[in-house]
Order: C-alpha cells, then sequence, then structure tokens
C-alpha cells in the first residue's frame, strides 16, 4: 500500500538485492493514481534520498535506476520513511 503521508520531509534509502545502499541511482517519484511524473532525485552514498516541496495526502511510488545505465535498482510501491538517528 502506498504512502499517503508528505514526502516533503521524509528520507527513504534505496538498497541492492543484497541489501547494499545503492549511491547515486537515479529515483523518479510517481503518483499512483494516474502514473504522472512528480520529481526525481540522486540517492546519497549511503542510499537516502529525499523529495522536497510535494504536496500531501497523494498517494507515491518510485522507480530507480543505476547511475547512467538503464538497470532498474528497483521499484517502491510503498514509500516508507527511515528513521533518522
Amino acid at each position: 500500500t502506498p504512502s499517503n503521508s508528505s514526502a516533503a520531509s521524509d528520507v527513504y534509502k534505496r538498497q541492492d538485492e543484497d541489501g547494499n545502499p545503492v549511491d547515486g541511482a537515479t529515483v523518479k517519484l510517481y503518483k499512483t493514481a494516474d502514473d504522472s511524473y512528480e520529481a526525481e532525485t540522486t540517492s546519497n552514498p549511503d542510499g537516502s534520498y529525499s523529495f522536497t516541496g510535494l504536496p500531501d495526502n497523494s498517494q507515491r511510488y518510485a522507480i530507480a535506476w543505476k547511475t547512467d545505465t538503464q538497470e532498474r535498482v528497483g521499484t517502491t510501491d510503498n514509500l516508507t520513511p527511515v528513521e533518522e538517528g
């Protein structure tokens, strides 16, 4: 189930199939309702990424690709923020 929370300040993590952080992945965000593109960002060395300035109450999903390739490194249907600390 996709998240209904605001993505404005949430932080997410991108990991590969072995659980290792994916640095520099291109992450694109889409609205679940109509698959419309909303935003794009790049993951940090620890695999974390965030989106800012997005409206609340929209269900979203993210698709990530390795840097400069068409190799998909994941689709996130449920954007669940990671706890920082």
